[in-house]
């Protein structure tokens, strides 16, 4: 996907982009949630995606399923801070006990997208 530099827009939220080759969450799929800067008028401070379980710090978000949290406080040059938030509900595979495991859906991975702050 390319956006063109002179589209206006300064930050972008993906579903499906590469994720990062050091990621946990690409040992399963190497697509996910990201949020992107995409001009200098706003920087973009990305959380971190840890596996649920610990407790996340200042700059984490522990989340239940790889791929489907991204999260980054947003800074514009001129406005209001905030915080963007993209859940990204993955298509997956049944597991193989289910009858016809050739169906894939995505309502189980939208169930499963949990964020602990």
């Amino acid at each position: 996907m390319q956006i063109p530099m002179d589209s206006g827009c300064d930050v972008a939220l993906i579903r499906k982009a590469r994720l990062n080759g050091d990621s946990w969450e690409r040992e399963h799929d190497n697509r996910g949630a990201r949020i992107c800067r995409l001009s200098n008028q706003a920087d973009v401070i990305g959380f971190r995606n840890i596996p649920q379980g610990g407790r996340p710090g200042a700059d984490e978000f522990a989340v239940s399923a790889f791929g489907t949290v991204a999260a980054a406080r947003i800074i514009p040059e001129n406005g209001l801070r905030f915080t963007a938030i993209l859940l990204y509900a993955r298509w997956e595979k049944p597991h193989p006990a289910t009858p016809n495991t050739t169906w894939r859906g995505a309502p189980k991975a939208g169930d499963r997208c949990f964020v602990e702050t």
